[in-house]
């Protein structure tokens, strides 16, 4: 019994055996499972599921790390040559762009159908215009190519690109708005005259559409007659007015040959009356009458 207790005193050591001392760890150094080594200055320190290690590239780190501190629907980015934030929420499907130096990046709200044209092919419905490949002119407009095919210049008419680039509207050289003659611009001016145009001064001469018939019935065009010049010699003339007139159409009739005495000239509307009647009878030699539509009847002025 004596010589068991004595064999087991020498295999246990003396008693209060100090522990085998540390060293010191140098600066830069990490301690992992199952290392202990140093990390070089500029070098990636990773923990990877309780692994730690040291590596010169991060394309060498296994994925994923545990990151703490981030923003759900955000991207991390470097605030300063040292430090690593993250970016407020990120709107979803929106177009993403650069902050600059020390500010995060953020999404900006695009205009309607921004982001369906990107996602389409270039020069189709719905996509993007792309410019043709070939020189613009200098000067030169650029007219559409329709589905599929690139914009293209074209060359335009003398001072058309003078009026585009200096000249204000209604101007000298420059183009002529609609206004509804509210603001009508001057007839032979160079400036707009202010309001509507009560008095309108020709000069030199001026021509206006003139028919000459003898035959009967006369049907007046709503576009091109104006001045009807009738000859009844032979036979009575029925003129019939158009049908779907505009307010404030109006046609000159004459008897051109002094014979309406004989033969009659009845004037007959499609639309509405001549100054309540259903018909307008010349029976004078020389006759002429001017008839105006009022919008609901015709009149004789």
């Amino acid at each position: 019994m004596k010589k068991l207790l004595a064999l087991l005193l020498v295999l246990a050591g003396p008693a209060h055996a100090a522990a085998p001392a540390i060293p010191p760890f140098p600066p830069g150094a990490f301690i992992g499972s199952p290392v202990i080594g140093t990390c070089t200055s500029g070098y990636f320190l990773y923990d990877n599921g309780g692994v730690i290690g040291c590596t010169a590239s991060s394309a060498t780190i296994g994925f994923p790390q545990a990151v703490t501190g981030g923003v759900s629907g955000g991207i991390p980015y470097f605030s300063n040559t040292t430090t690593m934030s993250a970016s407020l929420l990120l709107a979803a499907n929106a177009i993403m762009i650069g902050g600059g130096s020390g500010t995060a990046p953020a999404t900006t709200t695009t205009g309607t159908g921004v982001l369906t044209a990107v996602g389409n092919a270039v020069n189709t419905n719905g996509g993007l215009v792309t410019a043709s490949t070939a020189s613009i002119a200098s000067g030169a407009l650029l007219t559409g190519g329709g589905s599929a095919t690139a914009i293209s210049a074209i060359t335009p008419g003398t001072g058309v690109a003078t009026a585009l680039a200096a000249n204000a509207n209604n101007n000298t050289s420059g183009f002529m708005t609609g206004t509804g003659l509210a603001t009508p611009p001057a007839i032979g001016g160079t400036t707009p005259a202010a309001g509507s145009f009560t008095t309108l001064t020709l000069s030199g001469t001026t021509t206006v559409k003139v028919r000459s018939l003898g035959t009967s019935p006369v049907t007046v065009s709503a576009t091109t007659d104006y001045f009807l010049c009738l000859d009844p010699t032979s036979n009575v003339i029925t003129v019939n007015l158009p049908a779907s007139p505009a307010t404030g159409l109006t046609y000159l009739i004459k008897d051109c040959t002094g014979q309406a005495a004989t033969h009659n000239i009845t004037v007959t509307p499609n639309a509405g009356n001549v100054d309540g009647a259903g018909t307008f009878v010349m029976s004078t030699a020389y006759q002429s009458i001017a008839v105006t539509y009022t919008g609901s009847q015709w009149s004789i002025n």
